[in-house]
């Protein structure tokens, strides 16, 4: 049996072909809630904060800026990240 290759050509926002819109909220940067990309160790503790800072907000972008963040690198950690509210 042939291994498939998945088509991802089509992820994220409207499958891609149509630019992400400008949306006026404020907006929770994980880098600011401790979250550090690059440095090859989970930023989970500071998403999650990042969400919860804008669910007590009663809504908001949560941000994440150009760079590479991890989220689950321990195999023990069970914890999902959760989004409780809306607008978020």
């Amino acid at each position: 049996m042939e291994p498939l290759l998945p088509d991802f050509s089509y992820a994220g926002y409207a499958f891609g072909e149509t630019p992400i819109p400008d949306v006026a909220a404020q907006r929770f940067d994980v880098t600011a809630h401790g979250a550090i990309p690059d440095d090859g160790k989970s930023d989970q503790e500071a998403i999650q904060m990042a969400i919860d800072a804008a669910e007590a907000n009663g809504g908001g972008i949560v941000f994440f800026p150009p760079r590479r963040f991890l989220v689950n690198t321990d195999p023990e950690n069970k914890r999902s990240i959760r989004i409780t509210a809306g607008n978020i």
